[in-house]
């Protein structure tokens, strides 16, 4: 199983026919922030791997400090650094110092579209990352306070999406994202599974279990 999935989402990946971007747009938050400086460039890892007979990723959630992105659920990443000289660096750097997986056993299969976030004034990079097996852990810390292992499936189950409302900036907004065992992903990280969710549907039409 899971060298036939790797192999098909590699190419469907790199494939410039495909595109799923529209799929963010009902993830979206309108906060109307203006910011007069240009965009943090960064990046994210999807790092995928199989468990228990399935193919399941890592989402994080970060400690609670005051940022923009306390307390959130997110991918591996962070911002680019000059030293990292390209943004498939930086998210293999960010995930190697979050969770302390090496970047030598990590497989880049391809990459999804940019994302921006608005309160942070970040332009995002996700890439799409392959492990043999599931990774051993062990987090930063002072910028994680979680891991959970999450199945691919849950980005295909249209029973997974919710509706919540969320004080942002102390305004009440109502806002759409994947629920699964009580785990609450929404915001940028909602958006990026989104779109790979587009992915995901052309495999399991194909009759590609994961």
């Amino acid at each position: 199983m899971s060298l036939q999935f790797k192999t098909q989402l590699t190419q469907l990946l790199n494939d410039p026919r495909l595109d799923f971007s529209e799929l963010k747009k009902q993830f979206w938050i309108n906060l109307k922030t203006k910011h007069h400086r240009q965009p943090t460039k960064s990046a994210v890892l999807v790092l995928l791997f199989p468990q228990n007979g399935q193919i399941s990723t890592i989402l994080l959630q970060r400690v609670r400090d005051g940022s923009p992105h306390s307390g959130q659920i997110s991918l591996p990443g962070g911002h680019f650094e000059p030293d990292d000289k390209n943004l498939k660096n930086t998210a293999l750097r960010e995930t190697h110092e979050e969770i302390g997986v090496p970047p030598e056993n990590i497989e880049i299969l391809g990459k999804l579209s940019q994302v921006y976030v608005a309160v942070s004034n970040f332009i995002i990079q996700p890439f799409v990352g392959w492990i043999q097996k599931p990774p051993q852990i062990t987090i930063n810390p002072d910028e994680i306070d979680k891991f959970f292992f999450i199945p691919l499936k849950v980005f295909t189950d249209k029973s997974k999406i919710v509706q919540k409302t969320l004080n942002l900036r102390n305004k009440s907004t109502e806002t759409l994202g994947f629920c699964h065992d009580g785990i609450y992903i929404w915001g940028a990280t909602a958006r990026i599974f989104a779109e790979f969710s587009g992915y995901l549907s052309v495999l399991e039409n194909m009759k590609i279990d994961f």
